[in-house]
């Protein structure tokens, strides 16, 4: 009665015609609310055919591939294709190693350990590209110069290297050359993360005085690197707690302890630069917002035992946190919720006691979590 002509009443109604997509959206809609009995669900045979194939993936024991199964042949990965035979031994390091890494796209390997030297291979021909001794030189004596932690910047540029004789060195892998040198603290640098932009980094140190900073090593002048001069403690922001009095630094660092401060056993973050998470010699693990201002604290979790390696996934939505349980020696691995800290998942078998043993996620689309272990070698898919 309202509604003059049959076009006004089309129009009102948004309806595109009989060749228009209204009718089957209409069909759609009025499906969800009928019985699969009477009525066969949309889409349902994409659903079947998608749960096939889930279901081979589920069932295919050395899957490493992120490519969708075909359903023209049953999915299998071939064991053969999983890495189980040693491909070569690399000798250049003359006392216990303590931690190697690939670069990103697996041309580059950097190995480090107990006699202070950083040695980065190619990896077509495994002959080394670089051999750093800056921690060697500078060391004080026989312990205090091994390198517990390497990390590539994600362009693969700088490698910072973290010593037992308290400093860090960042080391540009084109030309060989050092760019940045810390060595201001007073306990060892245990690890290092960079962030997104490959020219920020954050370190983690046994130190309550400097636990954790963040780092860069662009220039005053362009925002880059500088091509001649090497940048010296170049600290940007820090967390502790509490937070540092240079009215008072004596006496405030003589009551540290007491009053909570923390020192930092392993520190990661997210791939998208957003978040930050620490691992502390007092068993917890903090997260922090790296987009504010303040680089304010999130979270604060107390765990039950030692830890000794923490991992974000690639989607920053998961943490893989690594314990050793004094009492039975045994490594404790799972993940846990990023935001919750709630746990997800745990897998069992790894044995920890004297070493530091770190775990990681791996395989095509992180299809697997792997792990050291005393005298093996641990994968859980």
């Amino acid at each position: 009665m309202m509604i003059a002509s049959a076009e006004e009443l089309r129009s009102k109604a948004e309806w595109d015609g009989a060749h228009g997509d209204s009718r089957a959206e209409l069909l759609s809609e009025i499906s969800r609310s009928i019985s699969p009995s009477v009525m066969i669900p949309e889409h349902r045979l994409a659903t079947l055919l998608t749960s096939v194939q889930e279901q081979q993936v589920l069932g295919c024991q050395f899957h490493n591939t992120t490519a969708t199964p075909s359903l023209y042949t049953d999915h299998e990965c071939a064991a053969s294709d999983f890495p189980l035979h040693t491909l070569t031994q690399l000798k250049n390091q003359t006392d216990e190693v303590w931690y190697i890494t690939f670069n990103h796209d697996g041309s580059l390997l950097a190995t480090a350990g107990k006699d202070g030297l950083v040695n980065v291979y190619e990896t077509t021909r495994w002959k080394i590209v670089h051999e750093f001794r800056e921690h060697e030189r500078s060391a004080t004596g026989p312990d205090a110069r091994g390198v517990c932690f390497v990390a590539f910047s994600p362009d693969d540029r700088y490698l910072i290297s973290c010593s037992q004789n308290n400093e860090f060195v960042v080391m540009d892998v084109h030309d060989g050359r050092m760019v940045c040198k810390a060595d201001h603290f007073d306990y060892p640098v245990t690890a290092a993360a960079w962030l997104p932009d490959s020219l920020t980094f954050v370190v983690g140190t046994q130190s309550s005085k400097n636990p954790l900073g963040l780092y860069t090593i662009r220039s005053n002048s362009d925002g880059g690197p500088s091509p001649t001069s090497l940048i010296l403690n170049y600290e940007i922001h820090s967390w502790r707690e509490p937070a540092w009095d240079t009215n008072n630094s004596r006496e405030r660092e003589r009551d540290r302890e007491a009053i909570g401060g923390f020192r930092v056993t392993d520190v990661a973050v997210s791939r998208d630069g957003t978040r930050m998470a620490a691992a502390t010699t007092d068993n917890r693990i903090m997260t922090y917002d790296l987009t504010s201002q303040e680089k304010e604290k999130l979270t604060d979790w107390q765990m039950e035992d030692k830890l000794t390696s923490i991992n974000y996934s690639a989607d920053g939505t998961l943490l893989l946190v690594n314990m050793n349980d004094n009492d039975l020696n045994v490594g404790r691995l799972w993940t846990m919720n990023s935001t919750t800290g709630e746990e997800v998942m745990r897998y069992e078998g790894a044995q920890q006691a004297e070493f530091v043993i770190r775990s990681c996620f791996g395989g095509a689309g992180e299809n697997f979590v792997i792990s050291g272990s005393e005298g093996e070698l641990h994968f859980w898919c």
